[in-house]
């Protein structure tokens, strides 16, 4: 709009905007928010239209911002682990895409995906993707199964704790795979109780380019439930998973964890039945069992221990994996992280792994076998973006 003349009209969201200007009169023009490309040529004088048209610009620019938000996030690490035989560095980066939005009847809906897992979020086998409300939140995808909602982890330790090798904090539970997924998972919370609900649909998923959903996998369903009382807390819950041919697996899990002023403690117990539990029982790229496959008796237990002083926080854990048939797996480490700031964070620890004979571990990365017996250790800086 090169000029506005006499008597003509400036339609913006419905709204008639008249304007006398003498005829042939050169008008300067200059933009309003400090955007030239959205400026609007005004008279000098007549402050009422400038108002006018000020707003109506406003409205323009920030009509559909509560429509949709896209956010860019992300995360990093570097530095080096020692896997029991060789030091290696360890370097990643990640970008996160996270969507939300809100219907006319206020209905939340989102999801969130990592770009090197754009392929997958395709299938439903990585990323997810919710909707909420006042019944609660329905989310699909790869989502962790409602036991491991409602009990989580013990508090890890070291940079690098997306490396199997140094996850071994982490409580043993019935959905790792996501052969299975999309993932089905209900949660819904009123005051300090909560609770979960989750199930698979027993087909293969899409994972490795497995689109054949008519191919059995495993048939898994779990709950779980939380209360929350302040500076201390329950959990429990129990799942359930059977694959074709073979019999049902399942298992229950109760927890508690507690605050005291800058210290923190958890643990937690559970007890079931599964095939080879102590290792990684099923192949990462079909799902299907792998030897050796003994199906066994377990009980499982755990203990965390966090103390912050400052921007320093130590953590330690203690984890056992007792099996009927095969003997126990004990874990345990100690590590430190400092917080720099704006995002870094320097992390470090060392564990140890003592497995019974006849028991392993694979990588899920690379699909090697790590010793029964090993000591591991890391140190680096984390980032968030």
């Amino acid at each position: 709009m090169a000029k506005l003349h006499h008597a003509s009209s400036l339609v913006r969201r419905g709204t008639r905007l008249a304007c006398n200007m003498g005829s042939g009169r050169e008008i300067q023009s200059h933009s309003q928010f400090g955007f030239p490309w959205i400026g609007l040529h005004l008279e000098p004088r007549g402050k009422t239209m400038k108002k006018i048209l000020f707003a109506t610009t406003a409205l323009v620019m920030t009509a559909g911002v509560a429509a949709a938000e896209v956010a860019v996030t992300g995360d990093g690490r570097m530095g080096i682990v020692y896997d029991g035989e060789n030091a290696n560095f360890n370097s990643r980066i990640r970008a996160i895409f996270t969507m939300a939005g809100e219907t006319d009847g206020g209905l939340t809906f989102g999801g969130s995906i990592r770009a090197d897992n754009s392929a997958n979020g395709t299938v439903g086998a990585a990323g997810n993707i919710f909707i909420s409300g006042e019944f609660g939140k329905i989310a699909m995808g790869d989502v962790d199964g409602a036991l491991e909602n409602a009990v989580g982890d013990l508090s890890g330790i070291g940079y690098s704790n997306a490396n199997s090798i140094m996850e071994w904090y982490e409580t043993e539970y019935l959905n790792y795979t996501n052969i299975q997924d999309p993932y089905l998972l209900y949660s819904y919370s009123f005051g300090d109780f909560g609770f979960y609900a989750g199930m698979s649909d027993g087909t293969a998923g899409g994972m490795h380019g497995n689109t054949d959903k008519d191919t059995p996998r495993f048939e898994q369903y779990s709950v779980g439930a939380t209360y929350d009382f302040g500076d201390f807390g329950v959990a429990g819950g129990y799942e359930s998973r059977k694959a074709e041919n073979y019999e049902r697996e399942y298992q229950w899990i109760v927890s508690a964890n507690a605050a005291f002023g800058d210290a923190a403690l958890k643990g937690f117990y559970g007890k079931g039945k599964a095939y080879n539990f102590a290792g990684n029982d099923y192949d990462v790229n079909t799902g299907d069992l792998i030897a050796p496959s003994v199906f066994q008796k377990f009980d499982q237990y755990g203990v965390s221990f966090d103390y912050k002083m400052g921007p320093t926080t130590v953590t330690a854990f203690y984890r056992e994996l007792s099996l009927d048939t095969t003997g126990d797996a004990k874990y345990y480490g100690l590590g430190a992280a400092y917080n720099l700031g704006g995002g870094a964070t320097l992390k470090g620890g060392v564990m140890k792994m003592d497995r019974p004979d006849g028991a392993y571990i694979q990588d899920n990365q690379s699909g090697s076998i790590i010793a029964q017996d090993e000591t591991v250790a890391d140190f680096g800086v984390v980032f968030k973006f």
